[in-house]
This record gives C-alpha cells, sequence and structure tokens, in this order.
C-alpha cells in the first residue's frame, strides 16, 4: 500500500511488529502519528502518548511483490467487490478439499464470472470487464483463496477506481488506486 500524506526527514524500511503496532493506533486519538526507528527500538508518538517497540531486521521480511504486469483484466472496483460479496459466503473454509475453499476466477475480454462452493451450495454471478493488452488465459480458470478474497474486498474502497488482475500461473495480482494485493491460488480441482 502506498500512502502519500507522509513527510520524512531520511529515507529506509522498518519492520513492524503487526499485531502490537495495531493495538497501539486503534488506541491513538489524533491524525498524525510520528514513527521514529533507531537501531534498537521503533517509536509511535501521537499527541501526549509515546510507544516503544522492539526493532526487528527488515531483511527478515520476503520480498516485497509488485504490479508490473502490461497486459491484464480491469474490472470497476464496486463490480469486483460485488462479485467478491456474492460468492464469499459459499466458500468451505474447513473442508479438506481445498479448492472448495476459494473463489474459482474466469475472465473472457468482456466478462468475469466468480464461482464458489461448499459442496451443498453453489453462488455464481458475472460482471463486465475489459483488458488491457491480450492477457493470456489461463488452460483452468484459477481458484483464489477466500482470505484473498477478503482482503482484496476490503482493500477496494474507492467503488468508481478501476481495479487492475494479473493472473499467473501459480498466482494473482489485484491493484486497485495504491493497494497492490498478491496471493498464491489454491491447487486443485474445483469441481
Amino acid at each position: 500500500c502506498e500512502l502519500s500524506d507522509v513527510e520524512a526527514t531520511s529515507s529506509g524500511e522498518a519492520l513492524l511488529p503487526t499485531g502490537r503496532v495495531l493495538s497501539v493506533l486503534r488506541e491513538l486519538t489524533d491524525d498524525v502519528v510520528k514513527l521514529e526507528v533507531t537501531s534498537d527500538a521503533i517509536w509511535i508518538r501521537c499527541g501526549y502518548s509515546e510507544f516503544r517497540l522492539s526493532a526487528e531486521d527488515p531483511a527478515d521480511f520476503p520480498p516485497v511483490a509488485t504490479f508490473e504486469d502490461e497486459e491484464y483484466f480491469v474490472v470497476k472496483a464496486s463490480t469486483l467487490k460485488q462479485l467478491i460479496h456474492r460468492t464469499i459466503f459459499a466458500t468451505d473454509t474447513e473442508s479438506t478439499r481445498y479448492a472448495l475453499g476459494g473463489v474459482q476466477v474466469e475472465f473472457t475480454p468482456e466478462r468475469t464470472t466468480f464461482a464458489a462452493t461448499d459442496g451443498r451450495r453453489l453462488a455464481v454471478v458475472s460482471g463486465e470487464c475489459k483488458t488491457v493488452g491480450s492477457p493470456a488465459k489461463p488452460a483452468t480458470p484459477p481458484v483464489v483463496p477466500s482470505k484473498a478474497m477478503t482482503l482484496i474486498e476490503r482493500g477496494l474502497t474507492d467503488g468508481e477506481a478501476e481495479a487492475h488482475v494479473a493472473i499467473h500461473a501459480n498466482d494473482i495480482a489485484v491493484r486497485c488506486g495504491g493497494t497492490t494485493i498478491t496471493s498464491q491460488l489454491v491447487q486443485g480441482r474445483f469441481p
């Protein structure tokens, strides 16, 4: 996620402990949060509050994937959000059949179809899309994990924006605005 309203006095990278940072940020009330990174600590300051967290080595974090595709599908963000919302409930998160724990995504140059099932119910919905370039169509429609779909849905905040979707052999990348989400695909055959 790229943020535009950031002022920095220097450049660099830091690895923040997610759980602790989120619990701190939930309690803060001011609009401006200051982060100071030293070699052994991360300081979070806001108003009269000050928190010290232990620093972690950024080299331990895996490489960050970026959206570099020149050929991809384009779906209106509000349409993509609706497609996810109307299928995600039908996924099966407790089955040993891993393909049921995701949403099958099929793209054509003008339409996209999402399908999900838990073995007892089936949800299928279609929406409009377009292409940039001529993206390759996978041999079998990919199945995107339900957790990734939930994250993608949460990232679609601007309904008028366009979401760019690139499907590869083993993963999917979705870019909308300054946010890029990548996920491995579910291995297995969708019924």
